[in-house]
C-alpha cells in the first residue's frame, strides 16, 4: 500500500484522541558512531547527538499525537559524558507529559563499545516540548496521557517541574 503522506492523513489525525500511555508511544534508536561523527577533540560531536535526541523524541511525540510533532524547546539538555568512535548509542524517547497540543519528552542516550555489550554508559538526558500539528501546521489536540506506573507518575511530575521553569 502506498502511503499517502501526511497531508492524506489529515482527516485521520482528529480521529486518534484515545488515552495512551507512555509505552505505546516509547521509542529506541541505536546508531554506531564513526569518524565522521567526531569533533576537533576525536570525540563525538555533541551535535551529532543532538540529532539522535531530536529523532527519537519526534518519533515518540508522533506516535503518541497519532501525526506529525515539531520541536518547540529543548530543556536540560545534559552530557554526562563523551562518547567515542566506536560507541554504540542507544536514544530513548517517552512522552512524560502532554497539555492540549504539546508533548514533553524526556531521553536519555546510553554508549556502550559496538564489541562489549552490557558495559554501556549514560551519557546525555534531556526533555524536548514538542507541538502537535496538522497538515497546515496549525496546533492539533493531541491524546492524554494515561499515567499507570511509579515512573510514569515520576518522568511526568518531573517533566510538568521542568515545564514551570521554562
Amino acid at each position: 500500500m502506498t502511503d499517502p503522506g501526511w497531508a492524506g492523513r489529515k482527516a485521520v489525525l482528529t480521529d486518534r484522541l484515545e488515552d495512551k500511555p507512555p509505552a505505546v508511544s516509547a521509542i529506541t534508536l541505536a546508531h554506531i558512531m564513526g569518524p565522521g561523527d567526531t569533533n576537533l577533540y576525536g570525540t563525538v560531536h555533541g551535535g551529532v547527538v543532538m540529532k539522535l535526541i531530536d529523532d527519537a523524541a519526534a518519533a515518540a511525540a508522533a506516535r503518541h499525537s497519532g501525526g506529525p510533532a515539531v520541536t518547540v524547546s529543548v530543556d536540560q539538555l545534559n552530557f554526562l559524558a563523551p562518547a567515542q568512535v566506536g560507541d554504540l548509542l542507544k536514544v530513548t524517547a517517552v512522552v512524560a507529559a502532554v497539555g492540549r497540543s504539546s508533548l514533553d519528552v524526556l531521553t536519555t542516550v546510553f554508549a556502550e563499545r559496538w564489541n562489549r555489550p552490557g558495559e554501556e554508559r549514560q551519557i546525555v538526558r534531556a526533555f524536548l516540548t514538542f507541538v502537535a500539528v496538522d497538515a497546515d501546521g496549525t496546533p492539533r489536540t493531541v491524546p492524554r496521557l494515561l499515567v499507570e506506573s511509579s515512573e510514569d507518575r515520576a518522568r511526568e511530575a518531573e517533566a510538568r517541574r521542568q515545564r514551570s521553569r521554562r
